[in-house]
């Protein structure tokens, strides 16, 4: 059921602006965030021990980073995650935000 023509795109980017955040920035997140622990530790409630124990279990930041982006398959797991960012990367996040 439409509410609207483009209600898709306001619920995606209007209500969750962290979802479309983190689905921009996705690649310099990836090369860009150097301590991925603090934010797994963040979002372990919310993806589990096995999840968690994979990222920190990756040789890399790059690899750390892009296991936890690939964990988030929803748009409030891509929300906490920018929280995260906000709260242990917030120079990295907010130079992100307002490049665009």
């Amino acid at each position: 059921f439409n509410l609207y023509p483009g209600h898709e795109f306001f619920i995606k980017y209007v209500v969750h602006p962290g979802a479309e955040f983190v689905e921009k920035h996705r690649t310099e997140l990836i090369r860009r965030v150097s301590l991925v622990e603090p934010i797994a530790d963040d979002m372990k409630p919310l993806i589990g021990d096995e999840k968690y124990q994979t990222i920190l279990n990756s040789e890399t930041p790059q690899d750390k980073m892009r296991k936890l982006l690939n964990f988030l398959t929803t748009t409030k797991l891509k929300d906490k995650l920018y929280q995260s960012l906000l709260k242990n990367e917030r120079f990295l996040a907010e130079e992100l935000e307002y490049s665009e």
